[in-house]
């Protein structure tokens, strides 16, 4: 069974304005996506799906999965948002149907995080923690 955006949702809490992800189901919260593969991408096995974050983040932000994810400033582990967009170079398409993912439609905006400004001006990322279980 495919890992839909959807279900990444309730299971994963991502910060675009810092690029981390959290565990939403675990009780202490714990990093996600800290492991690096030898291509340099920041990967993690949820569900038993291996994914890599760029990924993540982008099916995270936009309720689909991306058939390739480019670096704005070429650093595969910043997982901001803005330096994240969808890209085709380099990407060979021999079999489509094989990279395409199903989608459970668009989102309510639930389960997403909330990114909130501190006083000081610095930027962080709050969990939302009201969808737990």
């Amino acid at each position: 069974m495919r890992l839909t955006p959807k279900a990444l949702r309730e299971l994963v809490g991502y910060c675009p304005l810092t690029g981390q992800f959290w565990s939403k189901v675990s009780s202490t919260h714990r990093p996600l996506f800290t492991s690096v593969d030898s291509h340099g991408y920041r990967v993690a096995t949820i569900k038993g799906h291996r994914i890599n974050a760029q990924r993540a983040a982008f099916a995270l932000m936009h309720d689909r999965w991306p058939l390739a994810v480019q670096f704005r400033n070429g650093d595969k582990t910043d997982c901001r948002e803005s330096n994240l967009k969808e890209g085709w170079r380099g990407l060979r398409l021999i079999k489509t149907e094989t990279a395409r993912h199903e989608d459970d439609g668009p989102s309510k905006n639930q389960g997403k995080n909330s990114c909130e400004t501190e006083p000081l001006g610095g930027l962080t990322c709050e969990p939302d923690y009201s969808n737990n279980r």
